[in-house]
């Protein structure tokens, strides 16, 4: 199918596509009613011809609508028909307009297209997250095809069946719609996003639980940098950090969030540009402050969970208690060397008064390689996604103690 051809075909047709065109208004309010129409939405309609259905987004209350067709005659007629809808030359495919869109339509018009992988494309780069496509035609299949067939071979293709085109948009898009008679066509799809695609362990309603929840990371070093690098990533949607600290050359070893650049600057700072270019996504509280019992319950309100990365026993038995008082789980981790240990602490439960019984200080000679607190971080994040997806299977009154020198890892029960 040659898109010259195409072209020419609807510029021919263009003059007296309106007064030709017989609208089935219970048809379209259907294709409308499937796409959960909304006042305020922003619409892409791709192949507009004359725009045979702004004036059914403008009625329904769209914000924003955007046209694009091939034909330079649809087109002018459509500007010319609504001066406030931003209409454009172009074939469709291939289009690279951002994730802009609430909505994209295509109407009477995927049996035109050339490129259907190239179409398929432009509806995945401009729907946001959470939008519809919807791919609709007014009539029955089998009708359109044999129309297609006898009046327009050279301009257009087959329209497959609707269950074969929702398997194409699939990959990209959650099916909600799918409807395949002799009245109508329409396959209708919620656009998937696919920062999380690769999280498979969860479910999409753990996925978007996720998004609601709150995490505190206490302490911006070596742990902490890790650990929010991770819940970032994973999908958390409120992270807090906490740390009165700034960044010196000893850290550039291991601290993830330490770079050449950044010696004298607050660790909070750096966690708060970083997760800016990671996730912008989710929210960041930062606090420039240690944690203390002062600043505590300010800190930590309304936390979900609470990660322990800071580098003292006397802090992380202080973190133990704030968190005992404000009922929040808290999820403890320590590294010396080769060496690092994991637990995760219920309200109540003062597991560190047991794993540090007198409070002394740990000495610290094994020193900080670069390894050992990714290891320990990601344990630790696993246990805190463990506890706000509601897995009982948790490190909850045992210790996991990880030996990276000999590759030994035991759980010891308390």
């Amino acid at each position: 199918m040659d898109k010259n051809i195409v072209k020419e075909f609807f510029n021919k047709q263009a003059a007296d596509w309106d007064s030709h065109s017989v609208r089935k208004e219970d048809i379209i309010s259907e294709i409308m009613e499937n796409c959960h129409f909304e006042e305020g939405m922003t619409v892409l309609d791709i192949a507009c011809g004359t725009g045979v259905l702004f004036q059914d987004y403008i009625d329904r209350g769209a914000e924003y609508i955007a046209g694009v067709d091939m034909s330079e005659e649809m087109v002018k007629i459509a500007q010319e028909k609504y001066p406030d809808v931003d209409v454009m030359c172009t074939d469709g495919e291939r289009l690279d307009l951002g994730e802009a869109f609430d909505l994209v339509m295509v109407y009477n018009a995927y049996a035109h297209f050339n490129d259907p992988e190239g179409l398929m494309d432009t509806l995945v780069r401009s729907v946001k997250p959470g939008g519809r496509v919807s791919i609709a035609n007014d009539i029955g299949r089998d009708a359109l095809n044999r129309h297609h067939e006898e009046k327009a071979a050279l301009v257009s293709k087959q329209l497959p069946e609707a269950k074969e085109l929702a398997a194409m948009l699939e990959p990209y898009f959650t099916m909600e719609t799918v409807i395949d008679d002799e009245r109508m066509y329409q396959v209708v799809g919620v656009r998937k996003n696919r920062r999380y695609e690769e999280n498979r362990i969860f479910t999409s309603a753990q996925q978007a639980e996720l998004g609601n929840k709150k995490a505190a990371v206490v302490g911006c070093g070596g742990l902490g940098g890790y650990a929010i690098e991770m819940l970032a990533r994973t999908g958390v949607g409120h992270i807090v950090c906490c740390d009165g600290d700034v960044f010196c050359e000893s850290n550039l070893n291991r601290q993830i969030l330490c770079t050449e650049g950044s010696m004298g600057l607050p660790k909070v700072l750096m966690a708060d540009s970083r997760l800016a270019v990671v996730n912008s996504t989710i929210q960041m509280t930062a606090y420039q402050n240690y944690l203390d019992e002062n600043n505590a319950a300010q800190i930590l309100e309304g936390c979900d969970v609470v990660i322990d990365a800071l580098d003292s026993v006397s802090g992380k038995l202080m973190l133990q208690k704030a968190c005992k008082e404000l009922g929040i789980p808290m999820v403890h981790g320590a590294i010396d060397g080769w060496f690092g240990q994991v637990t995760t602490i219920m309200p109540g439960n003062d597991t560190l008064s047991v794993i540090y019984k007198d409070g002394a200080e740990v000495s610290g000679e094994g020193g900080n390689p670069a390894f050992t607190p990714a290891v320990v971080a990601g344990m630790q994040v696993s246990e805190a996604l463990k506890v706000l997806t509601g897995s009982e299977d948790i490190l909850e009154r045992k210790v996991m103690y990880i030996d990276l020198q000999t590759n030994a890892v035991e759980k010891v029960e308390l």
